[in-house]
């Protein structure tokens, strides 16, 4: 473990001195926007790609207000995992996709699923591939999970209440 003021990389420690960084400002929009209601923002995310190639969406969000940063960023996660699973219907019949948002007095839970069954190995691809949805996820405290399905495909995305 390296000590205070050590950086460790590949099991050699660099010391690197002190640098005192003035506190970065507070975004505009962080200020102006302190919250934001998440489930009515991701109903907009769903109704923007409904009604496309036979693929119905029910979108099930539950009204909570999120500081604008937690947000934003996980509107991208919702963006990318529902642009996935479109992806996954592409040059095949239609189908379904579930979006569903739940928040507990500890967590949230982001989930979204669709009937498309894809092999195993392209789905887990599909998980680790996605560095920016894992960074996302990570930087906010949560995990991102992928359990085995029958017929289609389920990501779940838990993060601690902000």
């Amino acid at each position: 473990m390296a000590a205070l003021g050590e950086v460790a990389i590949d099991k050699v420690a660099f010391s690197t001195p002190w640098i005192g960084l003035p506190p970065r400002p507070s975004s505009v929009r962080a200020v102006r926007y302190p919250t934001v209601e998440f489930g009515g923002g991701l109903r907009e995310q769903c109704e923007y790609f409904a009604g496309g190639d036979g693929i119905t969406i029910t979108c099930a969000t539950a009204r909570k207000r999120l500081p604008w940063a937690v947000a934003s960023q996980l509107s991208l996660v919702a963006e990318e995992l529902l642009t996935r699973a479109f992806v996954a219907f592409q040059g095949g019949r239609g189908g379904r996709i579930q979006v569903r948002f739940a928040a507990s007095p500890t967590a949230l839970e982001l989930t979204i699923e669709h009937s498309r069954p894809q092999p195993r190995a392209a789905g887990r691809q599909l998980a680790k591939d996605s560095k920016l949805v894992w960074r996302v996820v990570e930087r906010l405290g949560g995990r991102l999970d992928n359990p085995r399905m029958i017929g289609g495909d389920r990501m779940t995305v838990t993060v601690p209440q902000p």
